[in-house]
């Protein structure tokens, strides 16, 4: 900017005067005397001066440095809740009658001490901050930044060698103390701010290396009173990996236990993300662990930002986003920051915090440690409704045994221990074959990957260089870790063509899962069956266990592919390769680099070596099982939890059967306080979890609504027609948000979590899409309440609105000679409508509410869609004991009766009455309603006397097919009624 157009607005436009001209011209016209002033730096602080008094800011004050203690403290508080939690169900359990404790114990074995062993990991104060980056980036002097103390060393070349540990000072003492390597010791380094010879040391030692070009420290920590370092804060700064794998797998422990974690990009490199530095780093890392790398708690920080020309500025920061999210698909425009530690630097020694920085830490790291910290709570809180769904299920098998006859409980007790002991065979068979299919693959894959890297093809893509490719001219260790890099990059290429191509791993998640799913059905229906014999109702584990294992497994990008993800197969292979800097063989090729007139030929022989190195041993197979374990873990989660469960059966109905001539029993007196009890705990411990661990998926600010423009009102919640921000892009949505009787409170959060769960868990044409949830905190009258908001698929219409009481044609408002192309319709949406239902049959669900409302309807490629929605009320059909969900005209007989357990038979009930109002576009309510009136009678009386059912004898009734369709699907008796699959494959003759 000219001298003339600079401006004044604030006091950081001070510090960023851009001349000495600039800055005599603001000093006159501020009527200001100029005498004395030579430099840029000695006009800024004349003008900050001025500046202060006229602002009423005593000199020298500046502006109190970030900090962390509001966010370390709500983490602290929420660590004390989840601490009372635990302190809550130990209580609790130390107040359960001995049988359940033994049950309890066996499935968590030792249950008191690992209680106790989670206890204290919550008491753990550390809190790290990983904070890794580009050479050159910045990164120390980030840090130092963050600090507001030159404490790392800055220089242009690669500063840190070994992992520095920054913590908070112990009364007030400033000190290193260098752990060195091999159990050899520690030595302490006093820092005392006013000896720089202190410094110097420290940083010498950072940088130091031993012979073999390593740190000969393990690690260091600094001990520093900062503000930011307060109440448990840990920086680690990070060397780079490249030449280290020792180093590797001490950096997946910081990143385990980290909960943040903070990458700095060099924005003055071309194109600001240098090519393949950042996949060098993250590639290695996250391939040498079986654990899926969460993105969601990581901030990309690109510096050097004054030095990007303003008008390039918007460009360079969506090329960084492009490239990030190849290597990070679920990565976010607010996870990305922009900043100048320089200029930074020059504000904190004006007594000032520059905005960019300020953005920052107020919009990036404050987030930073909450995001991450719920990822740490989760598991805890896991670990407690696993305990506590444990707990009701054992209370309610004994209050059922103990309230039927001995002789029944005998007879259920034989077939129980039959069911277990077939469900147990079962599992062993599963999980074996399960295993053995990940084993087989291991093998397949790695004579793939050798057979591929072998090939005369491969090796002409990664062996053969141009100059103008390879890396610059530079020391030997800088040469031959961009050399690395380079050669990874095109193996990554070759290998994710490949997969690419052939689908191998993406075929073998989904035949595994596809395996898996099958038999864990079969194991649900056993399990499911236990509860029916036992006459229980409520959540059975093994539900818990298959959805989890199944998110894990299911672990992709959301479009799919895997080639340009950064834990792709590519990475995996690559990863297993290296050119280490200590390795003589590397030393020799690169030590000339910069004087050779043939790099292509240094660069083709260091691919050679690069792709030997691949096949060196066991690294390969090793890297490419942590890979396919990604995909396959929750096989050992199974395996660790099924027959836990099954054992811990068996025990419960032995000690029930000890226990059935007792006499003394007084566990039905006890039962409904016990029961209550731990159903308080559950709903307690989920409404810690949404407010405290959930991550929403959406913030408040990407969906407006208005509240005037209704599509639905109902007992439960009203919808609205919204609009979702996605990006640059918006979309129509149905917005569900329960109303004031269903806020999010300890009695209600459970079922809506369950509904929460079973909605993300369906995928299917004809199932409306459900893109996810967040929480809306309202006030009314001094109350505070939390509603849940459902983000849901806009239809444009009802099924129900288009076909009955309108203008619509409908088969039976035809003659029968013309009425075809109306059964030709009607076939369509049934078809669609039926193949949606068998798909929630398929998973054990029951909608329980199907109706012509329920069935919307939207439009692709032209064509009409039918959607099924409300499928929020469905419920696994094992548990559905005489509870009244529906409406009443719609409701199958044993539903009205109550006559006890229902099942998937009672929607296709439902689904005849749907096509008894499609063929006569007639409100069946309205109907009935009149059949009723006439007759002087109540709906259940309706149907203990007359059989009622809607008339099929009104004029042009449905043809004899069709009407015998509707007939077998309204049967008394629910074993006599077609299954959906039967209904769809008859209309689809229609069409």
């Amino acid at each position: 900017m000219s001298s003339k157009g600079f401006e004044i607005k604030c006091r950081d436009d001070i510090i960023g005067i851009p001349d000495v001209p600039t800055g005599f011209r603001l000093v006159k016209s501020w009527g200001l005397i100029s005498k004395g002033l030579k430099t840029k730096d000695q006009i800024i602080k004349v003008l900050l001066s001025e500046w202060d008094k006229k602002n009423k800011r005593t000199s020298g004050e500046g502006q109190k440095p970030p900090t962390l203690e509001e966010v370390v403290v709500n983490n602290k508080e929420t660590r004390e809740l989840l601490l009372q939690k635990y302190e809550e169900v130990k209580s609790f359990y130390d107040k359960l009658t001995e049988l359940i404790q033994k049950d309890i114990n066996s499935v968590f074995p030792n249950f008191t001490e690992k209680l106790e062993y989670r206890k204290k990991d919550i008491l753990s104060q550390d809190c790290f901050i990983l904070i890794a980056g580009d050479r050159v980036s910045g990164k120390s002097s980030f840090i130092n930044l963050l600090l507001r103390k030159d404490i790392l060393p800055t220089q242009q070349l690669a500063c840190t060698a070994t992992i520095c540990e920054i913590r908070h000072s112990r009364n007030d003492k400033k000190e290193a103390v260098l752990y060195k390597k091999d159990d050899q010791g520690i030595c302490r380094l006093d820092l005392v701010e006013d000896e720089k010879n202190d410094f110097k040391k420290l940083k010498y030692h950072i940088q130091e290396l031993d012979e073999e070009d390593d740190s000969p420290f393990e690690k260091i920590e600094i001990f520093w009173p900062s503000e930011i370092l307060k109440n448990g804060i840990v920086l680690v700064d990070t060397p780079g990996i490249g030449e280290n794998r020792l180093f590797i797998q001490r950096l997946q422990e910081y990143m385990k236990h980290s909960f943040g974690f903070i990458y700095i990009i060099d924005s003055a490199q071309a194109a600001g993300l240098q090519k393949g530095r950042l996949s060098d780093f993250l590639r290695t890392v996250v391939n040498s662990s079986d654990e899926i790398f969460d993105s969601h708690a990581t901030l990309f920080v690109c510096n050097k930002w004054d030095v990007v020309p303003s008008q390039e500025q918007r460009e360079i920061k969506a090329l960084t986003l492009i490239k990030l999210k190849k290597i990070f698909p679920d990565v976010k425009d607010e996870q990305v920051f922009t900043v100048s530690t320089v200029q930074a630097a020059k504000s904190v020694s004006f007594g000032s915090i520059a905005q960019d920085f300020q953005f920052l830490f107020e919009n990036g790291i404050k987030s930073l440690i909450p995001a991450s910290m719920k990822n740490r709570l989760l598991s805890h809180y896991r670990w407690l409704k696993m305990v506590l769904q444990r707990i009701c299920f054992s209370l309610k098998v004994t209050e059922s045994m103990e309230a039927h006859h001995v002789k029944v409980n005998k007879d259920t007790i034989s077939k129980l221990r039959d069911q277990l002991k077939t469900l147990k065979n079962d599992a062993d068979e599963v999980l074996e074959s399960a295993k053995h299919i990940a084993e087989e693959q291991i093998d397949l894959l790695l004579k793939e990957m050798a057979d591929l890297l072998r090939s005369k093809a491969a090796r002409d893509k990664i062996c053969a260089w141009v100059a103008k490719d390879c890396p610059k001219q530079a020391d030997y260790k800088r040469v031959s870790q961009d050399a690395s890099e380079m050669i990874a990059d095109r193996i990554i290429q070759v290998i994710d063509a490949w997969e690419n191509e052939h689908q191998f791993v993406q075929g073998l998640q989904e035949r595994i899962i596809q395996k898996f799913e099958e038999e864990c059905q079969l194991m649900d229906n056993q399990m499911q069956e236990v509860a029916v014999i036992l006459r229980i109702s409520g959540d059975v584990q093994s539900n818990d266990i298959r959805n989890s294992i199944s998110a894990k497994m299911l672990s992709k990008s959301k479009d799919g592919s895997i080639s340009n993800s950064l834990g792709g197969l590519g990475s995996a292979v690559s990863c297993a390769g290296l050119l280490s800097t200590t390795d003589k063989k590397v030393k020799q090729l690169f030590k000339k680099y910069r004087i050779d007139k043939a790099p292509e030929l240094k660069m083709m022989e260091a691919s050679v070596y690069f792709m030997a190195s691949i096949f060196n041993g066991k690294r390969l197979r090793e890297s490419l099982s942590k890979f396919l374990k990604r995909f396959t873990k929750g096989i050992d989660s199974v395996a660790d939890k099924i027959p836990n469960f099954i054992k811990a059966d068996h025990k419960l109905l032995w000690e029930m059967e000890l226990n059935l001539n007792d006499t003394k029993s007084d566990i039905n007196k006890v039962y409904p306080a016990l029961c209550k009890r731990a159903n308080d705990l559950l709903g307690q411990l989920d409404l810690f979890y949404v407010t405290k661990c959930m991550k929403q998926d959406y913030s408040l600010e990407a969906i407006t609504w208005d509240k005037n423009d209704i599509l639905g009102v109902g007992s439960f919640a009203n919808v609205y027609k919204a609009c979702l921000k996605v990006g640059q892009d918006s979309v129509n949505v149905a917005l569900k948000i329960t109303n004031d009787h269903n806020s999010v409170k300890d009695s209600t959060v459970t079922d809506i979590l369950r509904e929460d769960n079973t909605l993300r868990g369906l995928k299917h044409d004809n199932i409306i899409q459900y893109y996810g949830s967040l929480l809306l905190e309202t006030e009314a009258n001094g109350m505070k309440k939390m509603k849940w908001m459902m983000i849901l698929e806009f239809c444009f219409d009802t099924l129900k609105s288009k076909l009955v009481g309108g203008l619509y044609k409908n088969p039976g408002c035809v003659p029968a000679d013309k009425r075809n192309p109306q059964i030709k319709t009607m076939a369509a949406y049934v078809v669609q409508l039926c193949s949606g239902l068998q798909y929630l049959h398929d998973k054990n669900l029951v909608h329980r509410d199907l109706k012509l409302e329920n069935v919307l309807l939207t439009r692709k490629n032209e064509e009409e869609i039918v959607k099924l929605t409300d499928v929020g009320l469905t419920k696994s059909e094992h548990f559905i004991s005489g509870t009244i969900a529906g409406s009443p005209a719609y409701m199958a007989p044993e539903i009205i009766l109550r006559t006890g357990v229902y099942d998937r038979k009672a929607d296709i009930y439902s689904l005849a009455i749907i096509l008894w109002e499609i063929w006569y576009g007639q409100d069946v309510t309205e109907h009935i309603g009149q059949v009723l009136r006439d007759k002087n009678m109540t709906l259940e009386e309706g149907i203990k006397s007359d059989n009622l059912r809607p008339s099929l004898e009104l004029e042009s009734h449905p043809t004899l097919e069709i009407e015998d369709v509707i007939v077998k699907c309204w049967s008394e008796e629910p074993k006599k009624r077609l299954d959906a699959r039967d209904v769809e494959h008859f209309f689809q003759t229609f069409l």
